[in-house]
């Protein structure tokens, strides 16, 4: 999709940055044009004429964030009813928390959140510049598309990438192996005329016990092994086609999903965890992280994703909202800076998690990655490891904290809380 501002665009120069890769290349010049990297050296002279440099004096560059779960056109708590309903993000709210690429799915309410306001408001967001996918189904069974079914989905839309459903959960309808084998064909044949790879996303509720149905798929259903299923599009297993998100609610789900990682499938920690609500069962995200390390779960398999767009609503005795925790942007960013400073991951292995995994999962070569001939959707850390400065499709977005482009639609909400400002009391 063209972007709006192709025309404007210059040339950017990050000036002596320590990149990782994920992997450390040490400190390097990293100069991007036209939406991708065009070169990464010891020191890149002459600089291109109208080349904009930004001097990192050896601050950390990593690929941006990649979040799988984030509702665009915002989400709401389950029995809250419309109060709860959050709106939509715009691109500074999301590209402000380092997110460089959004996958949006469904929520619970697949009523009034239609497929053709999330198609279009996906669409606005990658022409400002941030690539942003989308999830077919949602909590339904049979599935729900915006065309005659998630097959035509994934094959006449790119912007769809594979399929959510719900398991485990009060509101999740019942999924024998065989219908869940069914959208799993679904998902492969419409990815696979369209030269996607297909993802089933797994939301994952509390009750016990709901994700055997995908061991049981993996186990009657696998189709890799042989050379000949490799070149018929089998490039991985069975399992390597489910993402089950939410996992962190408590340790029981934890040990659910760890067994559907060792079947090849991920382990996609929730940053936006209402970790302060009180349940007391939640893990928040780098300790959760950390219990599946300790366990055994490969690194590889291990993903982080907001929920940005839901919330949380606690009901008083007359069923009024007495407390909405909201999870919104930025979260992600958050884990990742726990999982170094107080987890004592490298940088680098917390970069594979918030982004790099995302895209070997989708098996998408250009993103997650800083290199030659990859988006130039980056991010620049301050020394706390935090967000300082943020490009994506090659444009500076958000320079040492301050969101340079809120979006084309956020101008009248800019006013409202410069208005604000000025009346408040002295």
């Amino acid at each position: 999709m063209t972007h709006y501002f192709d025309h404007e665009a210059p040339a950017i120069l990050i000036r002596d940055a320590e990149v990782h890769a994920p992997e450390s290349l040490g400190r390097r010049d990293v100069l991007m044009h036209h939406g991708r990297v065009s070169a990464i050296a010891d020191r890149i002279d002459p600089v291109p004429p109208g080349t904009r440099v930004i001097e990192a004096e050896g601050r950390i560059l990593i690929p941006g964030f990649i979040d799988s779960h984030l509702h665009i056109t915002g989400g709401g708590s389950i029995g809250a009813g419309p109060i709860s309903r959050e709106p939509e993000f715009t691109f500074g709210d999301i590209v402000a928390a380092g997110i460089t690429t959004a996958i949006s799915p469904k929520g619970a309410d697949s009523i009034s959140r239609s497929y053709e306001a999330m198609l279009q408001k996906a669409r606005a967001l990658a022409a400002e510049g941030l690539d942003t996918r989308l999830w077919s189904n949602g909590f339904g069974n049979p599935p729900q598309s915006l065309t005659e079914s998630v097959t035509r989905d994934l094959f006449l839309i790119p912007e769809f990438v594979g399929a959510k459903i719900a398991l485990s959960d009060f509101l999740a309808p019942p999924w024998t192996p065989d219908e869940l084998h069914r959208l799993l064909w679904q998902v492969l044949s419409g990815s696979q005329m369209a030269g996607k790879l297909g993802i089933i996303h797994v939301h994952a509720g509390i009750l016990p016990g709901g994700l055997g149905v995908i061991e049981d798929v993996v186990h009657r259903y696998d189709f890799t092994g042989t050379d000949e299923n490799a070149r018929h599009g089998a490039s991985r297993s069975v399992g390597g086609h489910f993402q089950i998100t939410h996992c962190n609610w408590n340790e029981g789900l934890l040990d659910e999903t760890m067994r559907v990682t060792r079947l090849g499938g991920y382990a996609d920690i929730t940053a936006g965890m209402p970790d302060r609500s009180g349940f007391g069962s939640e893990i928040p995200g780098d300790e959760a992280i950390m219990y599946l390390l300790r366990e055994g779960v490969d690194a590889s398999r291990i993903t982080i994703s907001s929920d940005a767009g839901g919330n949380e609503a606690y009901l008083d005795e007359f069923r009024r909202v007495e407390t909405l925790i909201r999870l919104i942007p930025p979260r992600i960013d958050e884990v990742f800076r726990n999982l170094i400073v107080r987890q004592g991951l490298s940088v680098g292995q917390a970069v594979r998690m918030a982004s790099t995994n995302v895209a070997e999962m989708f098996d998408w070569p250009y993103k997650g990655r800083v290199m030659v001939g990859g988006a130039a959707d980056l991010v620049l850390l301050d020394a706390d490891y935090g967000v300082a400065s943020v490009i994506t499709a090659g444009r500076l977005v958000v320079e040492d904290g301050r969101v340079l482009e809120s979006g084309l639609t956020s101008g009248d909400l800019e006013l409202v809380r410069r208005t604000a400002r000025e009346v408040e009391p002295a």
